[in-house]
């Protein structure tokens, strides 16, 4: 069987083709990876180096990661209303410390030109056309403004104490944003700066946790219908014995959230690896019968079978598996992780991972990711390897499989009802793990309630694909049996 194996890696990586596509997907998987790290501003605008309360400077992208991490990381401990509301006084002290006062008049004439307050001051007023405006920005190289309901033009307006006011805006609230000429100039000018952002820990707080009352104002994002499953209900109570136990911790997780940003850019392309990679398994001896040759018996064809679903089921977990490696040990690397015994929630804007907050722990969702990706990757080359069993074609093989992904992303994740259940057994929906912890529009839950049980939804998907992949190697098996027989 080993020499079979072997002999089957062997004609896999013979292929150059197959090597250069590998190399690429780990090539496309770095780039992905140094991205969610050292993702910058694209413009001049919005680029900014910040700079800390002790007059430190702090480069947007690791450099910031960094910073709000350890930052955030002095607030560990347990989560109660004493970890928030010294958060939020903090906050609030830094915030009206470096107050916006003073314009950058020089970066306002460098982006906008020496009549900055002018040619603001117009637009924000209705002076100016919309053509006048465009033009305005074609010259000057302005790539972004907003409009209100009355017509109005507005412009971002740079302070000097942006780079200390936004830097812990964007830690605290998990966004920062520039003023703007509407608060200079507009019919409210003066009242939108003066508002400060409430904390991303209080506003992203479900309300049984702030003890605002139970379930039925169970998740702050979670069901847009306003009604609480029974799943839901049970989660909650769970949470409130929790929290009145002093059982929930506090801690940055910048580093755990961007872990969880790069594991869910896992996507199709992966996919599309593993059956360009495995569309030719059966097709060409098959064809060709060469097989019949190597193999004389029918034990040896057996072996032989196994050996070619070993192979590929291999191969398909090798590839996924080994960029999940990269994406942990990336993480290692750039912003530590802290505990993952740590509810999923996001801060400091780090990342984009939208699920249920304060819910699921990182450990969970880890697990589960690694899990579903893993079954995603056996599921596709199962299928793969079928149709090119029974297509004897790897071209055959290789469109049909575009069909059937194409045929996953025809069928939207959000559909109401049984659509959005059938569309989360495609495996390149199962790549996508913060969808089985989200309650989606049209009524999908993360749980199925059956006798009693709440049982997750991701779990059902993944036994209904093992059950699936043990069905097809055992007909595949069979039938190569037959084959060699009638051929003798």
């Amino acid at each position: 069987m080993m020499r079979l194996l072997k002999s089957e890696y062997q004609k896999l990586w013979k292929r150059k083709f197959t090597v250069v596509l590998l190399i690429a997907l780990f090539a496309y998987s770095g780039y992905q990876i140094y991205q969610t790290y050292h993702a910058t501003a694209s413009s001049e605008i919005m680029a900014m180096t910040y700079e800390t309360t002790d007059h430190q400077k702090v480069a947007n992208g690791l450099a910031y990661y960094r910073y709000a991490d350890e930052y955030l990381h002095q607030y560990a401990g347990p989560f109660n209303e004493d970890t928030i509301q010294k958060m939020k006084e903090d906050y609030q002290k830094i915030m009206k410390k470096y107050q916006r006062k003073n314009i950058d008049t020089e970066k306002m004439e460098r982006i906008y030109g020496k009549d900055w307050e002018s040619f603001l001051k117009g637009a924000a007023t209705g002076k100016y056309m919309e053509e006048d405006v465009r033009k305005r920005m074609e010259r000057m190289n302005i790539d972004g403004y907003g409009m209100d309901d009355k017509g109005n033009y507005f412009f971002n307006v740079f302070y000097k104490e942006d780079p200390v006011y936004m830097l812990y805006q964007r830690i605290y609230t998990g966004h920062s944003q520039y003023a703007t000429s509407h608060e200079l100039y507009g019919e409210n000018a003066g009242q939108i700066s003066s508002e400060i952002v409430d904390i991303s820990v209080n506003q992203y707080l479900p309300r049984f946790l702030k003890g605002a009352g139970a379930e039925k104002e169970l998740f702050e994002n979670a069901m847009h219908s306003g009604e609480i499953t029974n799943a839901s209900s049970r989660i909650a109570k769970k949470y409130q014995e929790e929290l009145q136990q002093g059982q929930l911790q506090y801690d940055s997780t910048v580093g755990n959230h961007l872990l969880l940003t790069n594991l869910n850019k896992i996507d199709f392309v992966s996919l599309l690896v593993i059956i360009i990679v495995l569309s030719d398994m059966f097709a060409q001896e098959t064809h060709y019968k060469t097989d019949q040759i190597l193999i004389p018996t029918k034990e040896g064809a057996k072996r032989l079978v196994i050996a070619k679903l070993l192979c590929g089921m291999s191969l398909a977990i090798g590839i996924l598996f080994l960029q999940l490696c990269m994406i942990v040990l990336a993480a290692f690397i750039f912003v530590p992780l802290r505990s993952l015994d740590l509810t999923v929630f996001p801060q400091a804007d780090a990342g984009y991972y939208e699920m249920i907050r304060f819910i699921f722990t990182y450990r969970e969702v880890l697990v589960s990711t690694f899990f579903l990706t893993l079954i995603a990757a056996m599921a596709i080359g199962m299928v793969t390897m079928t149709i090119s069993y029974f297509s004897k074609n790897r071209f055959a093989t290789a469109i049909l499989m575009l069909v059937f992904m194409i045929l996953s992303f025809a069928i939207n994740f959000r559909q109401d009802g049984w659509l959005a259940y059938l569309c989360s057994l495609f495996p390149s929906h199962m790549l996508e793990v913060n969808t089985f912890y989200s309650w989606m529009n049209g009524g999908f839950s993360p749980f199925i309630i059956f006798m009693d049980m709440m049982i997750p939804w991701k779990n059902i998907v993944c036994v209904l694909w093992i059950i699936l992949m043990i069905i097809l190697s055992v007909i595949i098996i069979q039938r190569y049996q037959k084959h060699f027989v009638k051929s003798h």
